[in-house]
């Protein structure tokens, strides 16, 4: 038989979800284009269905895997940061198989750590690649309200290499396990953080052994509080503070709750603290929420990107010179985010 072009997609989460039961295993999506030709170039007629071989040495495959004539299989639970060697050969009607097709190796990636402790789900946001009908659909799970870039590459060691796929706002609700939506909202932490799943027919390149994919979120998650809140018609404030160790971090101050949203940076714990409304009163109260110190606070909007700083509180300085509470900042100054 001819030989087959072997695709291999890496997906961090497969056919729905993000496996939070077994967090030390990762997913790989297989593609391929069948064969056409005997080797002798004769038409091929009796194609009955391929096999995947794959193993953690080269050219010594522990598993086998029968995928019918399939030309998309899915391969999960595989051990994170461990190489893989796969290769596949088809089979015809009365029992002959071709030689094996060529190996490909790839690295299966390590998974965000902690991630069984979000409070809500899309956090972080993840892809999730499943097969339907022969083609491949794409979910991207977040939470209602995320702008989010879904982007691909071929090329893992260009970090500059990666292409815009798709830009879209996530709106679709994740329905309760029963069908039923989420329940109304108690509080602006429920409110901001809605789980939300969006579809969509998954184009792939063909002429590269591998394709991976990713889901970025080109703001953090009090900017995204604060976006989702206000077109609910709560009063929100964003706040950034600079501390030792940690050179800036944001919350999202709810004035109906009197309390600011928090999300851990590399937990991604959501919490919803509750303070008074002051710039200096949000700092103190975070400090002690995380046991860190804290040097100046300021209050400001996202423009482009980039913060616009409005007032500013410095911890050394006398209270009585804060600044009286304003509802939007008014400076021009800007910093990178």
């Amino acid at each position: 038989m001819s030989a087959m072009t072997f695709r291999i997609l890496w997906v961090g989460c497969f056919l729905g979800g993000c496996g939070l039961s077994s967090l030390e295993a990762a997913d790989a999506a297989f593609a391929w284009d069948p064969p056409v030709n005997y080797m002798d170039g004769s038409p091929l007629n009796d194609l009955a269905g391929y096999r995947i071989y794959y193993g953690q040495t080269s050219h010594t495959y522990s598993t086998t895997v029968d995928v019918g004539l399939a030309t998309t299989a899915a391969i999960a639970n595989l051990a994170q940061g461990k190489t893989f060697f796969f290769t596949i050969s088809s089979y015809t009607s009365n029992g002959n198989e071709s030689i094996l097709n060529g190996e490909l190796s790839w690295t299966s990636p390590s998974l965000p750590p902690n991630i069984t402790e979000a409070s809500r789900g899309g956090i972080p946001p993840v892809v999730s690649i499943t097969m339907e009908n022969g083609g491949l659909r794409m979910g991207i799970w977040g939470t209602v309200g995320a702008d989010v870039l879904v982007q691909t590459t071929t090329n893992l060691s260009n970090s500059l290499a990666w292409e815009l796929l798709e830009n879209m706002t996530l709106t679709n609700v994740v329905p309760s396990i029963d069908g039923t939506l989420p329940a109304v909202p108690q509080n602006a932490l429920e409110a901001a953080f809605i789980p939300a799943i969006e579809w969509f027919a998954l184009s792939v390149a063909t002429s590269y052994p591998s394709q991976f994919f990713r889901v970025v979120m080109p703001y953090n998650y009090a900017v995204l509080a604060d976006k989702v809140l206000r077109s609910k018609g709560y009063q929100t404030r964003l706040i950034v503070m600079r501390l030792p160790g940690e050179t800036l971090h944001d919350v999202c101050y709810a004035t109906e709750d009197k309390a600011y949203i928090d999300c851990s940076d590399d937990r991604y714990i959501l919490a919803l603290n509750y303070s008074g409304e002051t710039i200096r009163e949000i700092a103190d109260n975070y400090s002690g929420y995380v046991s860190m110190n804290w040097t100046s606070a300021s209050e400001f909007v996202l423009n482009n990107g980039v913060r616009q700083l409005g007032s500013t509180v410095v911890k050394t300085d006398s209270p009585i010179l804060d600044p009286p509470l304003a509802s939007t900042p008014t400076s021009s100054i800007v910093v990178n985010f």
